[in-house]
């Protein structure tokens, strides 16, 4: 295994930028998998050679297995064909011994401008197996496994058998049928990418992995100014778009549902990090669930807070039962009646008076019981009614889980970027329009991943650690 890469690129980027970094560089972790994610990197200028100097650098502390090319690869047309003179940019990563590596591309929009298949038949070209075979592009869409006993392998042939779960697998997709200009001049790709995303669903279900991840060129969401009407249509099963519903592709439902960590991609010229939070069931999206994004430019949508419908009330007032007063209708009676009558009328009068008073009693006594029982009552109603909300409760909790996907949007000819420090929280940095660097807050990364953010001159590239 590798040692891990330590802060120490970061740090010069926030010095630079008057900030600290506060990221710890303690307890370094054992590295299983090591790679460079990058996009949108397909013109030689200044600034990319320092961004693949600073990668070689980082590469040299922590080597990468592999490099993710996010598509794009060559600007401001793609390859012609093998020996097209465009392909010695890729060349100029190679002078850098840290970066000769499996380069596992992607096609980006920029690329079906020239001839796609020049860029998958450049995989078994003999100048590329000269040079070391680092590119491999060997489909529009493919996947590679990493096993925990014998590393990173190819596994590209439908029913390989074996024996051992793979650690990581990577799915390699192609998402241009989403792009207007492709549609365009390749009809048949709008069709084409229904049956890729498709083809992709069933292989993520065949998938025994442990960690799944998914790559391509166009991202689901993004704060970018250009392409959100692609995320729209790549992300959802119907969107719109000039005042019409139409058809999406429905991926983030298809990765969501397959267990995906992890969506990488380039295309837009800003760095981010999103996570979308979904409740599942059974295995599917919940029925009218919407994603809830938090990206890491600061807008955060989220639920609010559950709210608890509470029960109220009781049941209040009493009525007064008026005592009437018995008597009176006898005083003349008693005057005429003299002394013995009267004092035997007055006798009657008082158990007459007793009596009434017993009967009020034991009236108010039955209906104090009465009450009593109406409250034991609806107290048991209450309770039976919490038992079963809650069993309720119970039952949607053991049904029902929230999954987190994490978008990686990383294209290099960034004009604007962030740059962070060591896992598992990461410092991230935003410039904005007039250059100045923002603090925003920590992101925290699913566990299965640790990332860094390698930059130089405003070009950004990721690099992703998984721990042993």
């Amino acid at each position: 295994s590798h040692g891990s890469a330590t802060s120490g690129d970061a740090e010069d980027v926030l010095r630079a930028a008057g900030e600290e970094d506060v990221s710890s560089t303690e307890g370094e972790e054992d590295v299983l998998l090591s790679f460079f994610a990058v996009g949108d990197f397909g013109k030689l200028t200044p600034k990319l050679e320092a961004l693949t100097r600073r990668m070689a650098s980082v590469g040299s502390k922590c080597p990468p297995h592999f490099v993710l090319a996010l598509g794009d690869n060559f600007y401001p047309h793609g390859v012609q064909s093998t020996i097209d003179p465009q392909w010695q940019l890729f060349h100029t990563f190679l002078a850098h011994p840290p970066l000769r590596v499996p380069w596992r591309a992607v096609l980006g929009n920029h690329d079906y401008e020239g001839s796609p298949m020049a860029q998958v038949e450049y995989t078994q070209w003999m100048d590329n197996k000269k040079r070391g075979s680092y590119w491999q592009l060997p489909a529009e869409n493919y996947r590679f496994c990493c096993y925990p006993a014998t590393g990173v392998e190819d596994d590209v042939r439908d029913g390989a058998a074996r024996e051992d779960v793979p650690l990581v697998e990577f799915f390699a997709l192609d998402t241009n049928g989403a792009q207007g200009h492709v549609r365009r001049r390749h009809k048949a790709m709008e069709v084409r990418m229904h049956e890729y995303v498709a083809a992709l669903e069933v292989k993520l279900q065949q998938s025994r992995a442990r960690v799944k991840i998914v790559y391509a060129h166009h991202p689901m969401h993004t704060k970018g100014r250009l392409h959100s009407g692609i995320g729209e249509c790549v992300r959802e099963r119907r969107y719109m778009c000039k005042g019409e519903v139409r058809r999406g592709y429905d991926l983030e439902r298809v990765l969501v549902e397959n267990g995906v960590i992890a969506y990488i991609t380039g295309h837009e010229h800003v760095s981010q990090h999103h996570v979308t939070r979904h409740r599942v069931r059974g295995g599917k999206l919940c029925p009218g669930e919407s994603s809830e994004c938090e990206c890491a430019v600061g807008a955060i949508v989220s639920r609010g807070p559950e709210r608890k419908g509470g029960s109220g009330g009781g049941s209040g007032g009493g009525g007064g039962s008026g005592r009437g007063r018995a008597g009176g209708g006898g005083g003349g009676g008693r005057e005429e009646g003299g002394t013995s009558g009267s004092a035997c009328g007055e006798g009657q009068g008082e158990e007459q008076q007793q009596e009434q008073r017993e009967a009020l009693e034991h009236q108010q006594e039955e209906e104090e019981q009465e009450h009593q029982q109406e409250r034991e009552e609806q107290e048991e109603r209450e309770e039976q009614e919490e038992r079963e909300e809650q069993e309720e409760r119970e039952e949607r909790e053991e049904q029902e889980q929230e999954v987190s996907l994490h978008h990686f949007v990383c294209g290099a000819s960034a004009q604007y970027g962030f740059y962070g420090g060591a896992s598992p929280s990461i410092r991230m940095h935003w410039w904005d329009e007039g250059g100045r660097c923002c603090f925003l807050r920590a992101a925290v990364l699913p566990r299965h991943l640790a990332c860094s953010f390698v930059a130089a001159s405003g070009e950004v590239a990721y690099h992703v650690r998984i721990p042993l």
